[in-house]
């Protein structure tokens, strides 16, 4: 700000800053693990991924004959109806 009534004087105001006590490094949070309990399956997976690249149809046992009869013809997985498809699942 200039004041006229200042003449050739000059004010100089200073904000000094962190002149408080020192701050004690905060701990890094640490990672809690649940533990886990065994359930006599030998980490057997639940599903079988493998399985599930065969359509349910045909691992169903619901309407194996007809089912078995359209697998050795060759028909295509989508063009086993689907009143069977859902009746696999």
């Amino acid at each position: 700000v200039f004041d006229e009534n200042m003449g050739d004087e000059l004010r100089v105001t200073i904000v000094a800053t962190g002149l408080g006590p020192l701050r004690k490094p905060q701990a890094k949070p640490v990672l809690a693990y649940e533990k886990q309990v065994r359930t006599g399956t030998h980490d057997a997976p639940l599903v079988d991924f493998n399985a599930l690249e065969m359509p349910a149809v045909y691992r169903s046992g619901r309407n194996r004959e007809a089912v078995e009869a359209m697998k050795q013809s060759g028909v295509e997985t989508l063009d086993i109806p689907s009143f069977l498809r859902k009746q696999a699942d």
